[in-house]
């Protein structure tokens, strides 16, 4: 991976073999690209907490709202959380990205699906990702 752009690529050997170039890193599950941009990372937290409310919702049949925030809470918000410190997400878009699983989430309970997200996270005394502190200042 080359950073920077007036960096020269200068191609590296380890033991007379080529170093292969990348252009996405991952280290310590966080994905790093050249730009060091968090748009990889957040896409790629999204996918794993949308994978987690499916493994939920296939799961169990009938879902009251304090199962759905415990279940929330302990197995998908900390994919959306971890190492926030290293990437924190700065664009409107990787927010909404991360935001989006926590909409889903909610709308998971039966009875809250047509009230608006706002209102949601107050029945379920939950915060935005952004507001809680997790996601971008």
């Amino acid at each position: 991976m080359h950073i920077g752009s007036s960096n020269q690529k200068f191609t590296y050997n380890l033991n007379g073999v080529e170093l292969q170039e990348v252009s996405v890193e991952r280290d310590l599950g966080i994905y790093i690209d050249s730009s060091l941009q968090p748009s990889k990372h957040c896409l790629e937290a999204a996918k794993r907490g949308n994978r987690v409310l499916g493994m939920i919702k296939r799961n169990f049949s009938f879902l009251k709202e304090d199962i759905v925030v415990r279940l929330y809470k302990q197995l998908v918000r900390p994919h959306l959380e971890y190492a926030v410190q290293a990437w924190n997400p700065y664009f409107a878009k990787d927010k909404e990205v991360l935001e989006k699983v926590q909409r889903r989430a909610t709308r998971m309970i039966s009875s809250l699906k047509r009230v608006p997200y706002y209102r949601r996270l107050q029945l379920l005394n939950l915060t935005t990702l952004e507001l809680g502190g997790y996601v971008g200042t």
